[in-house]
């Protein structure tokens, strides 16, 4: 989604972070720079990370030390291409599901913030009026930015479950119209089987299935190729009468 992208391009200028990349719980990865979209990439194909970690958890992992003993220990491959990256830390905030009980809100993906060794905020970086300075300890934020961090992971929630449910109601419009297409198809291939056999629609709707049936394929592809002239209408009497199917 490329409001997503935007939305962490959005974070490294509001927040003063190195890289910012939102990780979805099918595996998609947008980020705001190259190297932080490749290093969470190679995290949901090793299985592990921060971000990966809070994707699946619905927890927010807050000051993560990548160098730290117990990063290293926990994700020791992801901690060793983080380093190489540049990154010393990072901040992941899960995308929330809001439900009637907030304690049961479940993660439909995860913002990871990143630091890298000696960056500072970037010049201009616009900031809501009245927020507080970033935290004192390296790749740490105040309060204030944590908070906000959380309200654009929740508007990137809210983008990823309009999409989710857009991309249903497109599915199901093309299932309930498919159905459609298929029992018009039926209904026709009965009428035209009846008239030209002279039988009753029932006749012709077990001669259309016993005969679908031996090609193996779906009855309403059969009756396509019947209304369409492209098969065989004696073949499919002849299949009919000698499985015996025909009541007279």
């Amino acid at each position: 989604m490329e409001f997503l992208q935007d939305l962490t391009v959005r974070c490294v200028d509001l927040l003063g972070v190195s890289g910012a990349v939102v990780l979805l719980e099918s595996g998609a990865v947008q980020a705001s720079d190259e190297r932080t979209r490749a290093l969470e990439v190679s995290a949901v194909q090793q299985g592990e990370g921060p971000c990966v970690e809070s994707c699946r958890s619905g927890v927010a992992l807050m000051d993560v030390d990548i160098g730290g003993a117990e990063s290293v220990a926990r994700w020791p491959r992801y901690a060793e291409q983080a380093r190489a990256a540049g990154f010393v830390a990072v901040q992941v905030l899960p995308l929330r599901q809001e439900t009637p009980a907030p304690d049961e809100a479940q993660a439909v993906g995860a913002l990871g913030l990143f630091h890298a060794g000696g960056a500072e905020p970037a010049s201009g970086a616009e900031w809501p009026a009245g927020g507080k300075e970033r935290g004192d300890r390296a790749g740490s934020l105040s309060e204030d930015r944590v908070a906000f961090a959380q309200t654009l992971a929740d508007l990137a929630a809210a983008a990823v479950l309009r999409q989710q449910s857009l991309e249903r109601s497109l599915v199901e419009r093309g299932q309930l119209q498919s159905a459609l297409t298929s029992r018009i198809a039926i209904e026709q291939a009965k009428g035209v089987l009846a008239e030209r056999w002279r039988c009753s629609v029932d006749e012709a709707f077990a001669a259309l299935r016993e005969y679908a049936r031996s090609r193996r394929v779906r009855i309403a592809e059969v009756a396509r190729q019947v209304v369409a002239g492209e098969d065989d209408a004696v073949e499919i009497r002849r299949r009919w009468e000698g499985e015996g199917i025909r009541r007279r």
